[in-house]
């Protein structure tokens, strides 16, 4: 799958986009596009202004084979104990011993680490607020969680062990860009 990326710079500052193009409520995808739409119809018929007050910089960069960011969180021996827990993406995840609620921030543990990593993974997946952003997979006892953005950018996500016995996290990492990608300017 290809990717295209759209780079402007423009004369708002940062936290007047940010309120432009975040719109929260179940019609945002909606809204956002909507915003999108309007605001590039803005620097065609330029009402839309560059940092001087001159046009603005536009870039437009097609990447198929950049690559996404992943971080591991590997369990061994028996695994987190009950009510241990981990950051993923600055959400503090918690082990139970049985009853993790589904589209919470908790997983069953389990004495064999394959059935808790996969159950981990399942409740990564399953958390609402990371959908778009990371998926989750389990072999083995390893959890590999990945960027669902292609790119550098993903190297900034955050996973951590807060207090997990048997378990080791290695945060995000090798996310890279595609180094074949063609880049226009205007």
């Amino acid at each position: 799958m290809g990717q295209l990326n759209l780079q402007i710079a423009t004369r708002r500052d940062d936290t007047t986009l940010k309120a432009y193009f975040e719109t929260p409520g179940s019609s945002a995808k909606r809204s956002i596009v909507q915003n999108i739409l309007n605001f590039i119809t803005s620097l065609s018929t330029g009402t839309e202004l560059g940092p001087s007050g001159s046009a603005p910089s536009v870039a437009v960069s097609i990447e198929g084979q950049a690559v996404a960011a992943t971080a591991t969180i590997t369990q061994t021996s028996t695994g987190a104990a009950n009510t241990q827990t981990l950051n993923i993406l600055n959400v503090t995840f918690t082990a139970k011993t049985s009853g993790a609620a589904a589209g919470a921030a908790e997983w069953n543990r389990s004495n064999t680490v394959a059935t808790s990593a996969t159950n981990l993974a399942a409740a990564i997946n399953g958390y609402a607020a990371f959908s778009g952003i990371v998926t989750a997979s389990a072999s083995a006892g390893v959890v590999t969680i990945t960027a669902a953005q292609k790119g550098l950018m993903g190297n900034g996500l955050y996973t951590a062990n807060i207090d997990c016995a048997n378990t080791t996290v290695v945060s995000f990492a090798s996310g890279a860009a595609d180094p074949t990608a063609l880049t226009l300017s205007f």
